[in-house]
């Protein structure tokens, strides 16, 4: 049976010394298994009925795993709530799900209060040990294949958030093909640490991949600044990690600050995922010696969609550009282009539905999910981003791509990064405007930047105006608010 129980079951039997660990606490497989399953009685003497929601709320640990599977294993539905929302985003939320029961960390309590759910609440650490601890004896019901295991919610990046169901079969699935060669190449020799946030799409399904293989997990906590993670890469030498860009950049800064502070694994392998990466960000990385690829998935896609197989320069002249696209669509995974350019995707991982039903017309009347990214596929199938269509900058009657001047001036030695968002314009319809962060002691010299960007790019398409600023806002999920920056400067031009 493709179910959580059934990963569960092969990494304590196989692999039960097998280390988790965290900062402060160090456990194995064989106890992940014993207090998920006492974890499913404690919650369904409590009263969970098969399909029912119960809300974490909690960071990066391995009590987060525990909930995971014992939540799964009691036929229930584990709800990781977004901790980098507020309170009343967390109550909209919590009325959707009809969430029954919580385990919340004791640090954000004060927090879960505002929210008014009527749910059951268990506190983490002290609220949890008691539930266990009581837990009665006795066998757990069976799951099946396509009974709900998690639930996952969209960063709300165009909208609302919006409610995704992950079957058990769904997440299985996407744990065997997120671990292939070709993928991420996960081994069961591997220290994994996931730098994505467990409440982010079930940390890309790492822990899951992990699980079901017997690797090593390591889990970041609520910490993911760039020497807390650092610290843990080098003292529990990890070999396969993961995060979004901003994190990364944090990191390599850390590095070039510390040279020889951090002994790193020599087997250190790192996927990109949730942003476009420039170019000059996987050069970096080659800098340290540090092995990367870049990947692609949507929240509805449980969540990783495709995965670049390129690691080593293979002799073709294109090899920088194209070892920076989004990847391969992974096995199963089928893909087809609108009329628009827009990809639209179908798989056993892939969503057919939100939760109540919302945003119906983000489906196609035949079934597959629209992405709403612009998208480009070479021969050999690797994927390449366009632009987000709603972030397609329309000037003149022609298409500019926000995100190849956005990859073209990160590429800039005196650039940290940079955005680029449409501003309405009385003459051209829409006009591209930059939005650069300069690197630490660097000057703003709009003129250098536009010469390096009118390099590559027709005069017409590069912004006429560049505006500097001390960071740019970010999504919850580390994605750059491109909807904040769009209302915070047509506000200041109106």
């Amino acid at each position: 049976m493709l179910t959580l129980a059934a990963m569960l079951e092969r990494a304590e039997r196989w692999f039960p010394e097998v280390e988790l660990v965290e900062r402060g606490r160090r456990s194995n497989y064989r106890e992940l298994g014993r207090r998920s399953r006492a974890l499913a009685r404690a919650l369904l003497a409590a009263g969970l009925r098969p399909g029912e929601r119960v809300a974490l709320a909690l960071w990066n640990r391995i009590a987060h795993l525990e909930a995971w599977f014992g939540v799964a294993l009691a036929g229930g539905v584990a709800h990781s709530l977004n901790l980098r929302l507020h309170p009343r985003q967390w109550a909209a939320i919590l009325q959707q799900a009809q969430d029954r029961f919580a385990i919340v960390e004791a640090g954000l309590m004060d927090a879960w209060r505002q929210t008014g759910a009527p749910a059951r609440v268990f506190d983490y650490p002290d609220g949890t040990a008691a539930l266990l601890a009581a837990a009665p004896e006795g066998d757990l019901p069976p799951v099946g294949e396509n009974d709900g295991a998690a639930l996952g919610y969209t960063s709300g990046t165009t909208g609302e958030p919006r409610g995704v169901i992950y079957s058990h079969r769904a997440l299985a699935l996407h744990a065997l093909a997120i671990s292939l060669p070709d993928a991420n190449d996960f081994r069961q020799c591997d220290c994994v640490l996931p730098l994505v946030p467990m409440f982010h799409a079930n940390a890309w399904g790492w822990p899951h991949a992990a699980t079901l293989l017997g690797a090593r997990q390591v889990f970041a906590g609520e910490r993911f600044d760039a020497e807390a993670v650092l610290d843990l890469l080098a003292t529990e030498q990890v070999t396969r990690s993961a995060g979004v860009p901003v994190i990364w950049q944090g990191v390599l800064d850390a590095l070039e600050r510390h040279p020889g502070r951090w002994p790193l694994h020599p087997e250190l392998r790192v996927n990109l995922g949730g942003a476009p990466a420039p170019a000059a960000l996987f050069r970096r990385f080659d800098r340290h010696g540090i092995v990367v690829n870049m990947g692609w998935g949507m929240t509805e896609m449980t969540p990783v969609g495709a995965i670049n197989p390129l690691l080593a320069p293979d002799g073709a002249p294109d090899f920088a550009e194209r070892r920076a696209r989004q990847g391969r669509l992974l096995p199963f995974v089928e893909g087809r282009t609108a009329a628009s350019g827009e990809l639209e995707v179908r798989g056993p991982w892939v969503a057919t539905r939100y939760v109540g039903g919302a945003s119906a017309d983000s489906f196609t009347a035949d079934g597959w999910l629209r992405t709403g990214d612009i998208v480009e596929f070479d021969a050999g199938g690797l994927m390449r981003i366009v632009d987000r269509a709603k972030d397609l900058i329309r000037s003149g009657g022609e298409w500019i791509s926000s995100v190849a001047l956005e990859n073209a001036l990160a590429s800039h030695p005196d650039v940290a990064e940079a955005a680029v968002i449409a501003m309405p314009d009385p003459r051209w319809q829409e006009r591209p405007l930059a939005l650069v962060v300069p690197r630490a002691g660097a000057a703003a010299d709009a003129a250098a930047w536009r010469r390096h960007l009118e390099a590559q790019f027709p005069a017409w398409q590069c912004p006429d105006e560049y505006r500097v600023l001390e960071a740019l806002p970010r999504t919850s999920t580390g994605k750059i608010d491109k909807r904040k920056l769009r209302e915070d400067h047509r506000a200041a031009n109106a």
